[in-house]
């Protein structure tokens, strides 16, 4: 074809395809690729790349990249997908850590066989095969009636009824109410 290949001036340069609408421009603001007549990359100050699906990988295994695609951002290790962030997000792996940006001690760890949670590096509350949470005072409460709830600190453990104390166990144990019954099985 009669398609020009290279223009060379001081003011940059372009290179051609197989036609005119496909080049590559070298200027003093970085590189442009053009493909059909649409911008597909600039490098420069700041770097932008459009299409279908980009993929970065890393130079020694194929399989590990980045794949940003229309609807998703995926990171493979391996060629295993161990996060997917689009309508859903899924982080998959050994251990994951979600960390305050203001305290990296401020977290969420969760591991093959527990979920824990961090203040400032000490486990307040840890789920998995036995449940452990802890702290100054803890309340457990009902969803309809925030009154109706159990509420354990240092020196007692209180059941509540509607905001009444109905059982307190502590030094002293009070147990009052309609009908209280004591059995032996």
């Amino acid at each position: 074809n009669n398609v020009e290949k290279a223009t060379i001036s001081s003011t940059g340069s372009v290179f051609r395809g197989d036609n005119a609408n496909t080049f590559a421009r070298v200027d003093s603001s970085g590189v442009t690729i053009v493909s059909g007549s649409a911008t597909k990359a600039t490098f420069g100050a700041n770097t932008t790349i459009t299409g279908g699906t980009i993929t970065l990988r890393n130079a020694t295994n194929n399989n590990d990249n980045v794949v940003v695609s229309e609807n998703s951002f995926v990171v493979n290790d391996n060629g295993s997908e161990v996060a997917s962030f689009g309508a859903n997000t899924t982080l998959t792996g050994g251990t994951i850590t979600i960390r305050s940006s203001d305290n990296n001690n401020d977290n969420i760890v969760i591991t093959q066989d527990s979920v824990t949670i961090n203040d400032n590096g000490n486990a307040v509350a840890s789920f998995g095969a036995n449940t452990i949470i802890e702290g100054g005072t803890i309340t457990i409460r009902n969803t309809t009636n925030n009154n109706d709830n159990v509420v354990i600190s240092e020196d007692s453990f209180v059941v509540n009824d509607n905001g009444n104390a109905v059982a307190s166990f502590g030094a002293n144990t009070v147990i009052e109410g309609g009908t209280i019954t004591l059995r032996n099985t």
